[in-house]
């Protein structure tokens, strides 16, 4: 039911790293009931034969790369290799719970067609934080993207289309999350159990992102920034809450708090 995309840069050969990976992979394939696609996009510019070869055993296919690439561009080329009707983008420093595919199509059953998003332990997105959201409900509408784990139908990805390479990883889930909703889609952001993200294990060794260059190009493109332009093409009661967050700064962090509860579908 699910292809899943795992993006990993390695470019100094970093063990811990690579260790790492091996087992958020193990940890996914284990935790797994249903047909999936598992792809490991590597965007180190070299092949790593010791990774290689452990998701070989696994039924994991491995896409090296000749040249080092952004975090774009290898989610981009791991997309078009995925051949089943929802895509996930994910991390490799996160450990997903037990049924995670399962609980997924549940939500979508329920809920249908959509963009969904895990609660974590650990987001940039803080009403995404597991801990920090304490009015969960079964589902929320998302006034925020971060790509970490993300479940995308591929019919929503033919509309919105790929992520933008000219960014190299900053402001991609800024620049999707308007692209989303400007297109009227939902991001809907669900309790799926326990989902450990360690964060920026990968950038704290090696990184080809670049935040002040990332940033002029969201800019260009969206000159109100994030907040205004995704309140200009919301509705409802996402729009409204946006517009609060934007209108009383002061008070972002206590929205942030109750936002899962308005928003809730």
């Amino acid at each position: 039911m699910f292809s899943v995309v795992i993006n990993y840069f390695n470019p100094t050969d970093q063990a811990d790293l690579r260790i790492l990976t091996q087992s958020v992979v193990f940890r996914l394939i284990k935790s797994s009931v249903l047909d999936n696609q598992y792809v490991v996009v590597d965007g180190s510019g070299w092949e790593d034969c010791k990774l290689r070869d452990f998701l070989k055993d696994l039924g994991v296919e491995y896409m090296p790369a000749s040249i080092k690439e952004n975090m774009a561009q290898s989610y981009n080329r791991g997309i078009t290799k995925t051949n089943r009707a929802y895509v996930v983008t994910m991390a490799n420093d996160i450990f997903v719970s037990s049924n995670w595919d399962l609980k997924v199509k549940n939500y979508i059953e329920e809920y249908g067609e959509a963009l969904y998003i895990p609660l974590l332990s650990n987001s940039d997105h803080r009403p995404q934080i597991f801990d920090y959201n304490v009015f969960k409900s079964k589902a929320s509408i998302a006034t925020g993207y971060t790509f970490n784990f993300n479940v995308l139908p591929k019919s929503a990805i033919e509309k919105i289309g790929f992520l933008d390479e000219k960014m190299s990883g900053y402001f991609n889930d800024c620049d999707y999350h308007i692209r989303a909703v400007g297109l009227g889609l939902r991001i809907l952001m669900v309790d799926l159990g326990s989902f450990t993200h360690l964060g920026k294990c990968t950038t704290s060794v090696s990184t080809t992102t670049r935040y002040d260059a990332d940033k002029t190009i969201f800019l260009k493109k969206y000159p109100n920034g994030y907040k205004r332009t995704l309140a200009s093409l919301s509705k409802g009661k996402l729009k409204l809450v946006i517009l609060f967050k934007v209108r009383f700064r002061f008070c972002s962090r206590v929205m942030e708090r109750i936002e899962s509860a308005l928003l809730r579908v």
